[in-house]
């Protein structure tokens, strides 16, 4: 068997630890020497012009050359982004395609990954039986403390580390990472980028589930498609891996994720669908089925403490794939323009959670009214109101059609049939909704307004109404040749006739209308001139004028943003654009043109989605931020900055070390101490920077705060200190302060301004407490500055709708179905604790003020 290795790795510091660890364990006996023995191999390692003497020099290096066929390519700097760790799928890329060529399967060796003594050679015997790609998972442990204990344990840097899968696993119990610590399903610390569902067993080990991934190992002559590196297809030739491999991280890597406490709320998991779109494909979806067992102790508690982390687990991943449907279908009505019922869709997902109370089977077909029809009933708008929840999900699920025989492979659903199939009329129970109901009588006089279309396995087909169960008798003779147009046909593809009635169909057919791909709205309808109007006002040049001229309220009625099949409007359609393209022949205009369009494109969207109001609001807030006074103070001098980094980077090691405290603490055994944490404490004792025991951090923060009382991060981080201290009013203080300060000159651009951070944890507290006008304010404030910070515009549309105002709170619950990560501007982690420097935190404090001394803050 053909087998190619590919491993890219940059950086004197990254190469040393590629050296270090993952080096040591390639070379043991199972993994590239017996590769080497029973297959074709080729080992490919991609590294830059500055470190390939320092890796060539490297002993191990040269052992490694003895025993399999390695190639040292050098990059250039052209080739790859250095500062993006990410630019390693460059060559991952390429050796796909070299592999899929030469029918070859390709591994991913990471270079900061320790692999246990046979991985490579069991992984190579898996596809010799048929496996098409491995997945397994590789937990993260601290590289300043796993490192110091393998090189004692295998003396010299020139030993080989040969592990065992039962030493990998005591490795990871003691020197278990912070960041996957956090991603336990209890965290209060909860990463915004949760790879893993982390469940503990106390005193036995853990059981994991992962909800995104790429593999180890694939085949990918075999598939037809690779997303992510992951298979899209033939699913059934994955196979699952446990645990032979540990990823080797620095303790404070990617805190930013988890330097505040925040729980995995619904709104949280929601707001993660678009993330988990964008990174699951197929086979993450079919791992995420299996768990990874990693137990240090089986008794005869294990089977009963493990088979309920697996049920937890379960459902999470149920909820995940959940959200990541309603947010495909949200995404493709807005593409569409059907902005009110994606609107109330995010209403229903974040105030009704709608991802919990509904099941969706695969293959359903949904309808969705269309504009006008949302727009002229009443009934749906008293739905949005506080208290009506449950009604709306009901609302929701009766537009959700199904067969029975797929509604059997839910439970939930299989005993909502169940209890609702006695005294069904003839002719029902084929069909379907989601609250278990029979659907026939539903649907029957609902007439379809575009051909259906699909999202992920859902068809989704617009209707002309709302369908209202209370509204149609309750036992009707069902018309042949209706309900079964909701069908799919045998290839899965929705049936070509429209949902009509007769009386509808013979009047489209005096209008010379194909219901299927044609409709002219009832105002149009009843004279030749209305219709006129009706072509005239779907003129591209025509549309912006109509949308600015209506409030969103209307506009809908009067231009219903539909395709429309025609002769005479497609001519009027092409004119405009025959005339674009003459002139983006003159020379120079055709970047001017394509920034005017991309700019009219953009009113024009805000103007459909949210209204002229909504857009002079977002206009006004963008001319006083640039005509207001500067974001910025360039004045800071540069060892105050130095400080706050300082003052920081204590405080994610803080951080780190409570999160791995709560984890010893729970596991309740001697087997499960954790070497970052006693690492962690006594760096901190050592310098007298222990909050508990030291309020150095403390006096340095309202000094700052003294000295430059306009500069925000001061005032930010000593509000999350009284936070943690439990003094929540000195801490609304703070950030009141911190909202109308500026942040230092220089800096991230990605890293959020602190005074907005300082007004949403203001409004957070606020709505807490129930002052929801005060909440309203910090928040509107936050996004005035900040419009991408989603989780708040969450909050803001729960506290508009507490506060009456439905329409306001619609357009930010749409605006919170994109997703937000969590990020803090915290100085970038050095690559170990090692080479962490603190001077002015340690060395000599000038001025310290009184301890218990507190700043009057106005």
């Amino acid at each position: 068997m053909k087998i190619r290795l590919v491993t890219v790795v940059w950086g004197r510091e990254y190469v040393d630890t590629f050296l270090r660890t993952g080096l040591r364990t390639l070379v043991a006996d199972g993994n590239c020497p017996g590769l080497a023995r029973a297959h074709d191999v080729i080992y490919t390692i991609y590294t830059s012009q500055d470190t390939v003497e320092q890796i060539e020099a490297a002993p191990l290096f040269a052992l490694l050359r003895e025993k399999i066929n390695v190639h040292l390519h050098v990059f250039s700097p052209e080739e790859i982004d250095a500062t993006n760790y990410g630019s390693h799928g460059v060559f991952w890329n390429r050796e796909l395609e070299v592999a899929r060529h030469e029918s070859a399967v390709l591994f991913f060796i990471i270079p900061d990954v320790l692999y246990a003594e046979n991985a490579l050679t069991r992984w190579a015997s898996r596809f010799e039986a048929g496996a098409g790609a491995i997945f397994t998972i590789g937990p993260q442990v601290a590289l300043e403390t796993i490192v110091p204990e393998i090189e004692s344990r295998f003396a010299g840097n020139d030993s080989v580390c040969a592990l065992s899968q039962d030493d990998l696993y005591d490795l990871l119990f003691r020197h278990f990472h912070p960041l996957h610590v956090a991603m336990r399903h209890d965290s209060d610390r909860r990463p915004s980028h949760p790879e893993y569902d982390l469940r503990l067993v106390p005193r036995h080990g853990f059981v994991i589930r992962e909800i995104v991934s790429h593999p180890f190992c694939v085949y990918p002559k075999l598939f037809n498609s690779l997303r992510h590196y992951g298979p899209r297809d033939h699913l059934d030739r994955i196979v699952i891996e446990q645990c032979l491999t540990l990823s080797v991280e620095p303790i404070i890597k990617r805190v930013h994720g988890f330097y505040r406490p925040r729980p995995l709320d619904d709104a949280r998991l929601s707001n993660m669908a678009v993330w988990y779109n964008y990174y699951a494909v197929e086979s993450c979806e079919y791992e995420s089925t299996f768990t990874y067992e990693i137990c240090a102790s089986k008794d005869s508690m294990w089977p009963v403490e493990r088979r309920r982390a697996v049920a937890g687990g379960r459902f999470f991943r149920s909820q995940m794939i959940s959200a990541g449907r309603l947010c495909q279908i949200f995404a493709d009505l807005r593409q569409r323009q059907s902005h009110k019922a994606a609107n109330i869709l995010a209403l229903a997902v974040y105030a009704g959670r709608l991802r919990r109370c509904l099941s969706i089977p695969e293959g359903a077909t949904i309808l969705v009214p269309s504009e006008s029809a949302l727009e002229a009933d009443a009934r749906v708008n008293s739905l949005l109101a506080l208290g009506q929840e449950k009604a709306l999900v009901d609302l929701i699920s009766d537009h959700i059609i199904f067969q029975k025989q797929d509604a059997m492979k839910s439970g939930r659903l299989r005993n909502c049939i169940r209890q609702n199939e006695h005294g069904l009329a003839p002719g029902e129970g084929a069909l379907y909704t989601a609250r278990g109901l029979p659907a026939e009588n539903l649907v029957g006089h609902a007439v379809r307004l575009q051909a259906p279309f699909k999202v992920g396995s859902f068809t989704v087909i617009m209707i002309d109404r709302v369908l209202w169960r209370d509204a149609v008798p309750p036992h009707p003779v069902v018309s042949e040749g209706v309900s079964p147009a909701l069908q799919p046909d045998v290839h899965g593809q929705p049936l070509a006739a429209p949902v009509v009635t007769a009386s509808t169909a013979e009047h489209q057919e005096s209008l010379g209308v194909d219901a299927s791909t044609f409709v002219v709205p009832a105002w149009a309808q009843s004279s030749s001139l209305r219709r006129a109007i009706f072509y005239a006002a779907h003129v591209p040049l025509l549309e912006p004028l109509v949308a600015a001229a209506f409030h969103r309220k209307y506009y809908p009625r009067v231009m219903p943003l539909i395709q429309y099949e025609n002769a005479a409007v497609h001519f009027a359609r092409r004119m405009p654009r025959a005339l674009l393209r003459r002139l983006r022949d003159v020379p120079g205009l055709a970047p001017i043109m394509r920034r005017g369009i991309y700019i009219a494109r953009r009113i024009l969207e805000e103007i459909r989605r949210n209204g002229v109001s909504h857009l002079w609001r977002l206009a006004l807030s963008r001319l006083k931020r640039t005509l207001g006074p500067k974001a910025s103070i360039d004045t800071i001098p540069k060892h105050k900055i130095e400080l706050i980094d300082e003052i920081r980077n204590v405080r994610t090691m803080e951080v780190c070390a409570n999160v791995l405290e709560d984890l010893q603490t729970k596991m309740v055994s001697d087997q499960f101490k954790s070497a970052p944490l006693a690492l962690l404490r006594n760096l901190l004792s050592e310098m007298k920077l222990d909050v508990k025991k030291s309020d150095k951090v403390e006096r340095s923060l309202i000094k700052l705060t003294q000295s430059d009382p306009e500069w925000a991060d001061p005032w930010l981080e000593l509000g999350f200190l009284r936070e943690d201290q439990g003094r929540s009013e000195d801490a609304l203080l703070c950030f009141s302060r911190a909202m109308k300060g500026k942040k230092a000159g220089g800096g991230s651009s990605l890293d959020p301004h602190p005074a907005v951070m300082a007004a949403v944890h203001r409004g957070r507290a606020l709505a807490k407490a129930g002052n929801d006008e005060g909440a309203r304010q910090c928040f509107e404030a936050a996004l005035s500055q900040d419009p991408a910070q989603r989780l708040a515009a969450i909050e803001l549309a729960n506290v508009l709708r507490r506060l009456g105002h439905i329409n306001e709170a619609l357009m930010f619950y749409s605006d919170g179905m994109y997703y937000q990560e969590t990020r803090w501007s915290l100085p970038v982690p050095p690559r170990s604790l090692e080479t962490l420097r603190l001077p002015h935190l340690t060395g000599r404090m000038t001025a310290i003020l009184e301890p218990g001394f507190f700043p009057a803050i106005s």
